[in-house]
């Protein structure tokens, strides 16, 4: 993978079709994790809880909401987008950032959805609050697609 990759757990897709996810309704959130656990997207039954998540100042628990999220349909695709994400720069911020995990905080179980790779060099190197501001800016097409 390579900074900024999102890949979507394959749990998500069977839940799609178990109703448990109302896209663009629910609070979806994206927490910073370390490499204590890294996720994959053959991770089985991945929650919230599976991942040790960054700590520090200037990142709340839990991480932020992607807000004004939508869940549309165009040509028969179906598109999840939402308002970027980013978190300031402080100097006692999370230093161990090597993933971030997209996760459903309505149903309860804070069913994960997707991953992001936010090392460097693609898994090695963890990036830094404490080094700068970090942002994640979703395509200019969605957060994801789910192509017909």
């Amino acid at each position: 993978m390579a900074q900024g990759d999102l890949t979507i757990f394959e749990e998500f897709a069977k839940e799609i079709g178990q109703k448990i996810h109302e896209l663009g309704a629910d609070t979806i959130k994206v927490m910073l994790i370390t490499n204590a656990v890294a996720a994959t997207a053959a991770t089985a039954t991945p929650r919230k809880a599976d991942f040790t998540e960054c700590s520090g100042t200037g990142y709340a628990a839990g991480g932020a909401e992607i807000a004004n999220d939508t869940w549309t349909e165009a040509d028969g695709d179906a598109i999840f987008n939402g308002d970027d994400i980013s978190w300031t720069k402080n100097a006692a911020g999370p230093t161990d950032i090597y993933q971030a995990v997209g996760y459903n905080d309505t149903d309860g179980s804070d069913r994960a959805i997707f991953f992001i790779d936010m090392t460097s060099d693609g898994g090695t190197t963890p990036i830094s609050l404490a080094n700068g501001n970090i942002s994640i800016t979703w395509n200019a097409t969605g957060i994801f697609k789910i192509a017909a």
